[in-house]
């Protein structure tokens, strides 16, 4: 079964068909008894009318239509309506043809936002051929009322179903090209999000997408009661990198930073590109001795890379700070506990992680030594 949003657009057109059939259904009964049509086609017109539609609901309620690019039936159903159409005007008399001619142009409306131009071209070809061959074979049947002017009535409906056919193609091409146009557009907000909330050195979360995201943990954390560790990176001697080796080799440790960040962390865990060389590190349902192993994993990590050819003593270090996040404690507060354990860190030799812990009336440093 298909979803409540794809299924309900067909199943809308489905009912009203539904009820425009119901009402053609009670007019040729009507009509039937005041000899506006032959009773040789109401009896089994009118069950088709009322059964028809009911059949392209089921197709489509139950998923049946799925797997078919048109999953609404709407071309199945324009010429099953064609066919119940022309059988009916085949049978009217001379004084009811003209009623029945004005409901194939709206067929054509009701499929004029789904159609391609195509399915236009195929279902005027149909009716057309579809009217002159009943026209034939109704000069052969003695028994059914002769009616009057019955080929320039043809003629005349093939130009209005040309016309209508014709007008569908323009609303057709004007609805593709709005759809283009709105896909164009989605995609171009996309890239303004992406621009917008990511690092374009790094392609890490940018600040702004990280306090967004501490917002988002803090009210999951508050709903679900879950632990969550926030921990700020610094790299070591970063200007030091910058000012031997210059600009792009500062950027090369921190692309690789980056790129072993991606690579050690879980996929809930998020590092973002905090500021200039220092980072903020989101890591949900952890504890503060999970959250250092994590750091010191990317700690290994690093001591392996190649950061800048020719340059083998270079290697990526850095200082980090651990805090917890209480859920009755502030985003800035748990950032700024993170932020003096990792001054701690950086007094105490840098290369190393601190713990910053929460106590009664002030912040107390936990130390954690390189490698633990």
């Amino acid at each position: 079964m298909g979803t409540a949003s794809e299924l309900h657009r067909p199943l809308q057109l489905v009912l009203l068909s539904h009820l425009l059939y119901g009402l053609n259904a009670a007019c040729l009964a009507v009509g039937a008894h005041l000899n506006l049509f032959h009773e040789r086609f109401t009896h089994w017109l009118i069950p088709a009318m009322l059964i028809g539609p009911l059949v392209f609901f089921v197709l489509i309620r139950t998923g049946c239509s799925r797997h078919l690019h048109d999953r609404g039936l709407v071309l199945v159903q324009a010429l099953y309506g064609v066919t119940l159409t022309v059988l009916a005007y085949t049978g009217a008399t001379t004084e009811s043809r003209a009623m029945v001619l004005v409901i194939l142009p709206l067929i054509m409306m009701f499929g004029q936002f789904n159609f391609r131009p195509l399915h236009f071209a195929v279902i005027t070809a149909y009716t057309l051929q579809l009217m002159v061959v009943c026209t034939l074979w109704r000069d052969t049947q003695p028994e059914l009322p002769p009616t009057h002017g019955q080929w320039l009535q043809v003629v005349y409906a093939g130009g209005i179903l040309m016309a209508a056919a014709w007008l569908g193609q323009i609303v057709s091409s004007l609805r593709a090209k709005l759809f283009a146009s709105r896909k164009e557009l989605a995609q171009a907000m996309e890239r303004l999000q992406a621009l917008a909330t990511t690092d374009e050195l790094t392609r890490l979360p940018n600040r702004r997408r990280m306090q967004d995201l501490l917002q988002e943990e803090a009210r999951r954390q508050k709903r679900l009661g879950h632990q969550v560790c926030l921990a700020l990176i610094d790299l070591d001697h970063f200007k030091r990198i910058n000012d031997q080796h210059g600009h792009p080799a500062g950027d090369q440790v921190l692309q690789t930073f980056a790129r072993a960040a991606r690579q050690v962390f879980r996929e809930v865990d998020t590092i973002g590109r905090w500021g200039g060389e220092e980072f903020l590190l989101v890591l949900p349902d952890s504890e503060t001795h999970e959250a250092v192993h994590a750091l010191e994993r990317l700690r290994l990590q690093l001591a392996g890379m190649d950061v800048l050819p020719g340059v083998a003593n270079l290697r990526i270090t850095f200082s980090a700070g651990v805090a917890a996040h209480p859920a009755q404690h502030t985003v800035e507060h748990t950032i700024d506990l993170a932020d003096r354990a990792l001054y701690a860190a950086k007094s105490a030799g840098r290369n190393q992680t601190q713990i910053g812990e929460n106590s009664v009336g002030e912040t107390q440093m936990g130390s954690t030594p390189r490698g633990a």
